[in-house]
């Protein structure tokens, strides 16, 4: 409802002080785009992450991953791997961003046959979190970090 608001604004405000037309359609598209993918993102990562509680042992090594129907424990030494999926700008280290959606990145961590998935919304700094625990990751570069299962 915000977004109806704030685009009949920008078109009143428009016609009182003579934006051109042009300028207010095209700034208004790129707006409902950006809105989009960012809600996009944001359900499928809290939809990913819903009811999952990561707990870590430092001590024994563990990582334990309680998605509500059953616990997971994850020796250490057990990750084969851990791909980062990350945008462009995040991959670079950069902080300029041009999109608001250029934050969003998840973890796949790879134990045998399974994978388990890890998304920005639980951990910030995901690839500075499995460098602090000692794990090796693995960066990948993506136009869009859309979790793909």
């Amino acid at each position: 409802m915000f977004v109806i608001y704030l685009l009949i604004a920008f078109f009143y405000f428009g016609e009182v002080y003579g934006f051109e037309k042009h300028l207010i359609w095209f700034f208004s598209i790129l707006f409902i785009v950006n809105i989009a993918v960012v809600l996009y993102l944001h359900f499928q990562y809290n939809k990913e992450d819903e009811g999952k509680i990561l707990s870590i042992d430092r001590e024994n090594s563990l990582m334990t991953i309680d998605n509500g129907r059953e616990k997971i424990l994850i020796p250490f030494v057990e990750i084969q791997k851990i791909e980062i999926h990350m945008m462009p700008s995040k991959y670079r280290g950069s902080n300029i961003q041009f999109f608001p959606f250029e934050e969003y990145n998840y973890a796949v961590i790879f134990v045998g046959h399974e994978k388990y998935i890890i998304t920005c919304l639980m951990i910030e700094n995901l690839r500075q979190f499995f460098l602090d625990l000692g794990l090796n990751v693995i960066r990948i570069k993506e136009l869009l970090t859309i979790i793909n299962k």
